[in-house]
């Protein structure tokens, strides 16, 4: 059977948060004041965070993913990626890769952001759900010292989202 999402509840909830950017206490950095953290000053801001606030546990999934890519916090690794989740970029035209459990690795492995003393910078720039277990977020985030851009490919199981795949890119040098 074919669904007509354009009809359905699906299509409804789409229009509501197809935004972008949040409000400054939804994905501020760690101990850091509203003055700062960078936000967009868009008027779709309000939009996005309160499509957010409906879904308290994708809202929880995106701040722990920003922390996790901060301060490389491995609890919160096992909370944010799919233990089959693949991360896939193109550095200088090459294809790059990774398991899941290679990304862990190499995060086990790194010096985190927070200790080389990047500062924090991030936002949520759309939210796409295919149904009510799939969804399609676009971020964008400073990881040390570079602008990313990454999509994540979310899978909900047993009421929690998950990142099941992640495409990204360096968008600037900051």
């Amino acid at each position: 059977m074919q669904r007509d999402y354009k009809s359905s509840s699906y299509h409804k909830r789409l229009n509501r948060i197809a935004a972008m950017a949040l409000l400054p206490w939804l994905f501020s950095g760690v101990g850091a004041s509203p003055a700062e953290t960078s936000v967009p000053s868009e008027p779709w801001s309000f939009e996005v965070s309160q499509s957010l606030a409906a879904d308290p546990a994708m809202a929880k999934l995106l701040a722990d993913y920003f922390l996790l890519l901060h301060t490389q916090d491995l609890q919160l690794y096992d909370r944010v990626f799919h233990h089959r989740a693949n991360l896939y970029g193109s550095v200088q035209g090459q294809l790059n890769e990774r398991s899941a459990s290679d990304y862990r690795m190499q995060l086990a492995e790194r010096a985190s952001p927070q200790e080389r003393g990047f500062e924090r910078a991030e936002q949520v720039l759309w939210v796409d759900y295919l149904s009510d277990d799939l969804a399609l977020v676009m971020v964008q985030l400073s990881l040390y010292g570079q602008t990313m851009v990454d999509y994540l490919n979310l899978v909900n199981v047993d009421g929690e989202w998950r990142i099941i795949s992640k495409l990204w890119a360096r968008a600037a040098e900051d």
